[in-house]
């Protein structure tokens, strides 16, 4: 009894010394995998902040400030200068010592050498001007006639807009008035005639001297509306 005891405990301590070696290199590789571990975390851990805890009491308002904001400061304009200009760029014509106007009077008529666009002169008397047109008299002949002040020259044209102004009249001819009244008292007769005519009073021989007392008349108007056309034509 005593005897297979012993011998037990042989077998335990035999398998006990076999198995020191394995144990020796189980604990050497769980220390080793502990060691990586610790070196994993250290180098993934973030690093803690230090978080401020926020205060239980609202922020007070800012004041505002007693100065007022200073202004923006202005854009700087590029100003270009104007380019000089050339002596003889300019196309208008400059008038010369004799073309400059002199200081018109303002009480009209006025005597003047005038000249038109076309450089043509013309001694005349000024008497009225309307508005575009001026009215004058031709010293040669005394005939009166109006002009359109556009086509004056210039220094012309400078000296009539400075004459004072004045309604144009109505044109009253005599020679075409008086042929326009006779007309008048010729239709009149003409008119005398034609009911003559119908109220029949009259002979055969009658009627026909007034049927030629009216183509006289009418001969008459014909006559005296051709001279008042070739009196306006002039």
């Amino acid at each position: 009894m005593l005897f297979t005891k012993n011998k037990n405990l042989f077998y335990l301590t035999f398998v006990f010394i076999a198995l020191l070696p394995a144990c020796d290199k189980i604990n050497s590789l769980l220390d080793k995998q502990q060691s990586g571990s610790d070196t994993n975390s250290s180098t993934s851990a973030p690093p803690t902040e230090d978080k401020k805890t926020p205060s239980p009491f609202p922020a007070p308002p800012e004041k505002p400030s007693p100065f007022p904001a200073p202004p923006a400061p202005a854009k700087e304009k590029n100003i270009t200068p104007p380019a000089p200009q050339k002596m003889g760029s300019s196309n208008k014509r400059i008038p010369s010592i004799t073309e400059i106007p002199v200081e018109a009077p303002l009480t009209l008529p006025v005597d003047r050498l005038i000249t038109d666009s076309s450089g043509r002169k013309l001694d005349v008397t000024i008497t009225a001007r309307y508005g575009t047109e001026i009215a004058v008299t031709r010293k040669k002949d005394s005939k009166s006639f109006d002009l359109p002040i556009e086509k004056l020259s210039e220094a012309d044209i400078t000296f009539v807009l400075k004459l004072p102004t004045s309604s144009k009249p109505e044109k009253v001819d005599p020679f075409v008035t008086r042929r326009i009244k006779m007309i008048q008292n010729y239709e009149k007769d003409i008119i005398r005639l034609r009911e003559e005519v119908v109220s029949g009073n009259f002979s055969t021989s009658q009627m026909r001297g007034k049927n030629k007392e009216q183509g006289k008349i009418d001969l008459k108007i014909q006559d005296l509306q051709d001279q008042i056309r070739r009196h306006l034509a002039q």
